[in-house]
């Protein structure tokens, strides 16, 4: 999903369901992502689920579970319960399939509060510091030729298992699967661990970011709604993670006009990330000022322009060392 970025800590919609139980049984509870691996190029999320019944009763809180305050707009108005003991994993690619990037409802939804990630990132630390993990986590794939949406779980601590209702002898012989092969697979493993230092990573990036903001609040107040109002830039059009990255520019020391360069609207986050480095380094980013380029795509060419500057550099600097021989 190289020209979307998909936002992490809000609720978003998919055309099929992409959520199961541990018994890889479909529920269709609403997907929150957590964070993305460059590196297994997959997206991780939770599962999120309202607090209450159809009579109106509250649902039993399971361990692990955050309870999450309605929200003004969006897939979230009632109070719901987000599961931070289940872990979804998802590739790029499959989650372009099922993502529905023009939903209106999913657009308009809020994001969680500071207080409620917090508790998120924190729970689910917890959890990764019981031994054994006290975690499932699920590979959903995508068919390339029916769309049908499949979950199989890697893994999952036997009390989580023993959660799930079993219906019958496959269920049985799924959960003694589970128990006795899977969650002994050196690979799974290896990724749990994985995971716990992502996720770690994700919550002390949260952390700085807020601290700076707190700290550079004023500062940040002036230059950024002067910068707003005087460019007549409507910041409405803009997701929170371009939001965060014109923001970012003030924070890195980028002039007004340099911000300016970045900020249209067809710019996804990750690409303005990309222009932010080139400007901070001194590179021509008009080479690959470029919407329809993929982030990665401009990441190579501002790699590549740095290279290239570098080695002018040096060679400058051997010239010159001759000159004064």
């Amino acid at each position: 999903m190289e020209n979307k970025e998909l936002e992490k800590m809000k609720p978003f919609f998919t055309d099929t369901s992409i959520t199961f139980d541990r018994l890889e049984r479909n529920i269709n509870n609403h997907p929150v992502v957590i964070f993305h691996s460059d590196y297994y190029e997959s997206y991780y999320y939770l599962k999120c689920r309202s607090l209450y019944d159809s009579e109106g009763n509250f649902k039993t809180v399971f361990k692990g579970e955050v309870e999450i305050a309605a929200k003004k707009q969006g897939l979230l108005t009632k109070d719901s319960l987000i599961d931070t003991t289940q872990i979804y994993k998802i590739s790029e690619k499959d989650m372009e399939k099922v993502f529905n990037k023009k939903n209106t409802l999913f657009l308009n939804t809020d994001f969680f509060n500071v207080n409620e990630i917090i508790q998120i990132y924190d729970k689910l630390q917890n959890n990764f510091k019981e031994v054994p993990p006290f975690i499932s986590l699920s590979h959903i794939t995508v068919n390339e030729t029916s769309n049908e949406v499949k979950a199989k779980t890697l893994y999952s601590h036997k009390d989580l298992l023993d959660i799930e209702k079993i219906h019958n002898l496959k269920d049985n012989r799924l959960k003694k699967e589970i128990l006795d092969l899977r969650n002994k697979e050196e690979k799974t493993l290896f990724e749990i661990k994985d995971i716990n230092a992502g996720l770690r990573h994700s919550k002390d990036l949260f952390l700085i970011r807020l601290d700076n903001i707190k700290r550079n609040e004023k500062l940040f107040k002036t230059d950024y709604l002067d910068f707003i109002t005087k460019n007549n830039i409507n910041i409405k059009e803009y997701n929170l993670a371009q939001q965060n990255e014109i923001i970012r520019g003030f924070e890195e020391g980028l002039s007004k006009n340099e911000v300016l360069i970045y900020t249209d609207v067809k710019f996804q986050s990750p690409q303005m990330r990309q222009i932010i480095e080139g400007i901070k380094n001194k590179i021509n980013i008009f080479l690959y000022l470029d919407p329809n380029l993929s982030w990665k795509e401009m990441r190579e060419i501002r790699e590549n322009l740095e290279e290239k500057k570098k080695l002018e550099l040096e060679q400058e600097s051997e010239e010159d060392f001759g000159m004064t021989m």
